[in-house]
Formats: C-alpha cells, structure tokens, sequence
C-alpha cells in the first residue's frame, strides 16, 4: 500500500473521529436544556396536583359558610 494513501486514510480516520465528538458535544447542548426543562415541567405538574388536592374539600368549606350563615340569621342580629 502507498504510504501517501494510508497517511491519507489515517486523516479521514481522525478527521471523522474529530466531527464524531463534535456531534456529541452538540447533542449534549441540546439535550442538557431539554432535561432540565423536563423536570421544571415535573416540578409544575406536581405543585398543580398538590393545589388540587388541597382544593377537594372546598364545598365542604363553603357548605360550612353556609350554615354559619344561616345559624347567625336564625339567632339573631344581637348575638
């Protein structure tokens, strides 16, 4: 084999190896961002979840505004 085309060969050897890692690095920017906003996502959804199980038991609340309501007219205005 012509040492010419084996340094040549060796060239396109490192010169892919050179883009193979910058695809990498790359992908890796890209990827990084897209985790983080994932768990943000995560972290929202949990907190809306957590909102909504402390809101399950409004209409009890509101039944017992209610009744505190109805309790105060029926005793009277001076009470």
């Amino acid at each position: 084999m012509n040492p010419w085309v084996a340094l040549l060969a060796w060239f396109g050897l490192l010169n892919g190896l050179a883009a193979a890692v910058t695809a990498l690095i790359a992908l890796n920017r890209v990827l990084r961002p897209l985790l983080q906003i994932e768990r943000y996502a995560q972290d929202t959804l949990d907190a809306g979840l957590g909102i909504s199980r402390n809101l399950e038991g409004i209409d009890q609340a509101l039944r017992t505004r209610e009744l505190v309501t109805a309790l105060r007219r029926a005793v009277g205005p001076g009470s």
